[in-house]
Order: structure tokens, then sequence, then C-alpha cells
């Protein structure tokens, strides 16, 4: 049985994704999914390395490395990685907050937009790695939105093999796990072995 609800810890690749409560949508209009990747940049950049992320409709996933902490004081391991885990989890918290504040005053909406308890699913192996990066950006295909990767507009494919950049979102980190850009895109078009990935 997987754990969506991993330790999240430095140094480690995790698989994280949410969904949208009930039948509602986390974006509403296209300038939703900007929105949503700016407030990312504000809350968690400082503590992580994105590979990859898609956004959906009522869902999103994203490809992480939790980065070491760098702190002033010398602690002990276990200590650095609980104060890690703490300020990560808080800056989670702050994210989904702040981006459920905004749409619900802005669309006149009240409640919780996201399922409680986002889920984490530590990356145990290099097969298992792959297989989440190609798994979330062949997410619209999988589920019907779009025939082809490149038409999906929200995701991180096309910033790595385009020339369109994010400040923060650096491609060589994801094409670096499939060794070059030929072998990223053919191993996204060839997609197989999904077993691992969940939804």
């Amino acid at each position: 049985m997987k754990d969506y609800r991993s330790h999240l810890e430095p140094q480690n690749y995790y698989h994280i994704f949410n969904h949208a409560v009930g039948q509602e949508n986390l974006f509403i209009e296209d300038k939703n999914y900007k929105f949503f990747l700016e407030k990312f940049e504000k809350y968690l950049v400082e503590f992580v390395d994105v590979y990859a992320y898609c956004l959906m409709p009522n869902h999103f996933h994203f490809l992480i490395r939790v980065k070491v902490l760098e702190t002033n004081c010398q602690t002990t391991s276990k200590v650095s990685d609980s104060l890690s885990y703490n300020i990560l989890s808080n800056a989670f918290k702050k994210f989904f907050t702040s981006y459920t504040n905004s749409i619900n005053k802005v669309y006149k909406k009240r409640g919780s937009l996201f399922q409680p308890r986002f889920k984490r699913l530590l990356i145990e192996n290099e097969n298992h790695l792959l297989n989440t990066v190609t798994y979330i950006h062949n997410n619209p295909v999988l589920h019907g939105f779009v025939d082809k990767i490149t038409d999906w507009p929200y995701s991180s494919y096309n910033y790595i093999v385009g020339e369109n950049k994010l400040d923060w979102f650096n491609p060589i980190k994801a094409v670096s796990l499939f060794d070059d850009i030929s072998n990223f895109i053919f191993s996204h078009n060839n997609i197989c072995d999904l077993d691992d990935i969940e939804d």
C-alpha cells in the first residue's frame, strides 16, 4: 500500500498532487493557472526544486526535490530534518490557503477549495522517477483533454522543450534525468509502464 503522507525530507524526490473538493475546479479561467504558479513561486520555490508539473482543471501534479535547509545554528541531522519538514509543511499550507482565499474572494465562493492533506509519494528509485516525470506531462493526454502533450499549455513540458522559460523553473534539471533532450522527448512519446504512478 502506497504511503501518501510521506515525511518530506531533504534531498528526496516526491510526487505531490491534490484534487479540488467535490465537483469543484481549481482553475476557473486561464489566468488562474498563471496565478497558481505565482503563488507556488512565492511560497515554495525557496524550499524545493521542481522537475515537472502539470495543472489540470480539478487537480495538479508536481515532481519536486526538497532542498537542504540552511540554518545558522549547528543542529543534529534529526533536528535539522524535523525543522525542515515543519517549515516546508507550513509553506505548503500558506500556499494552499493564499490561493483558496484569493479564488474565493474573486469568484464569491466560500469554504475549502482543496481536498485536505495533499498527497505526497516518495520516489523510490530511478525508474519510478522517470515514469513520474512522463506521467505528469502526459496527464492531459491520459485524461482526454488533448491529443498531444505539446497542446496542453499548463504543464512544464513546453518550457522544457521550447524556448519560453520561467524564472524559477530550470528545464536542465528535468532533461538531465533522461541524459539529453532527445531521450526526454522519446520517453514522453513512448510511455508504457505507469504502474508506480497514482492520480
